[in-house]
């Protein structure tokens, strides 16, 4: 029952929290929103739904590990990103 719980309160955070926020330094913010990490999710495979059809996609891995502080491309099932608005 806790564990059913739990992903409820999971689910039900990462609906309420999908919605847009800034983040960056204060001269180049970024429009970023919040994603919740479901199963089988990668890092390449998030930076593909937001590049741009000219962008590389290890730029943008790379701009998604910075602005969640990641030191690699692992990510969990329940983790909460901030990922840059779609740009293309």
């Amino acid at each position: 029952m806790v564990i059913a719980l739990a992903a409820f309160v999971l689910a039900v955070t990462g609906f309420v929290a999908t919605g847009p926020a800034q983040a960056g330094s204060p001269s180049r913010g970024i429009e970023v929103t919040r994603h919740v990490v479901e199963r089988g999710e990668t890092l390449w495979g998030l930076a593909g739904t937001v590049a741009s059809p000219r962008e590389d996609l290890r730029d943008v891995v790379q701009e998604i590990e910075r602005l969640n502080g990641l030191d690699g491309a692992g990510l969990r099932a329940g983790d909460v990103l901030l990922l840059p608005v779609e740009r293309g």
